[in-house]
């Protein structure tokens, strides 16, 4: 988890925690918070972009040199494709190069996944959310199961997710996940508030991957 090691502190951790049992305690809703490191190693997308450029640097040098040996360019190719798919590899560069559709589809089946995986849909009212943030893409995932999610207005999840996205583009993971947190929370208890019999079934700290 290199690229979320700076942000993912014990603080954050205590803080989502202590955010999500707090809002718990006046709803029989369930808030699950999730963060991956990416949503999908985008392997076949980094070798192509690598390839495509070992190709144009290496025709780049016989334009230079046009005189050495044919296995010298085939030899050459072996430290510039290395050298490329390293570079991809870098977070900034990664984010520059997928195309925002792929990106869209690998983080929601990412979110659909962690759903599925950590029991949002068990809840006994069908009241669950989940709020999954990809780290690598910065995008948001809002999934309600369908309980809760018929209750609200259209585009009341949109808005959360625009404003988390937001500030962790400007780094303020702990703000991000906070607010959005709390405006869930605060749907949650008005639609389902507490009946003091409903027992809270899912753990409230933050899952990473």
């Amino acid at each position: 988890m290199a690229l979320m090691k700076k942000y993912l502190t014990q603080e954050l951790k205590q803080n989502i925690e202590q955010a999500v049992r707090s809002v718990e305690l006046n709803t029989t809703g369930e808030i699950v918070p999730v963060m991956v490191e990416a949503s999908d190693r985008y392997f076949g997308i980094s070798l192509i972009c690598a390839s495509m450029t070992t190709f144009l640097m290496t025709w780049f040098v016989y334009g230079l040199f046009p005189n050495f040996s044919a296995s010298f360019y085939f030899v050459l190719q072996v430290p510039i494709l290395f050298l490329s798919y390293q570079t991809i590899q870098i977070p900034w560069v990664k984010r520059k190069l997928l195309m925002p559709e792929i990106v869209e589809e690998e983080v929601f089946q990412r979110a659909l996944q962690a759903f599925y995986e950590h029991g949002v849909y068990t809840t006994e009212h069908r009241n669950g959310v989940l709020i999954f943030v990809s780290f690598l893409e910065h995008r948001v995932q809002l999934l309600a199961d369908m309980g809760i999610d018929q209750k609200v207005e259209k585009g009341t999840w949109e808005n959360i997710v625009r404003e988390m996205t937001d500030a962790l583009r400007r780094g303020c993971v702990n703000e991000a996940f906070l607010k959005a947190i709390d405006q869930v929370g605060k749907i949650l208890e008005r639609h389902y508030p507490t009946d003091g019999k409903s027992k809270q079934g899912l753990p409230n700290q933050l899952r990473t991957e």
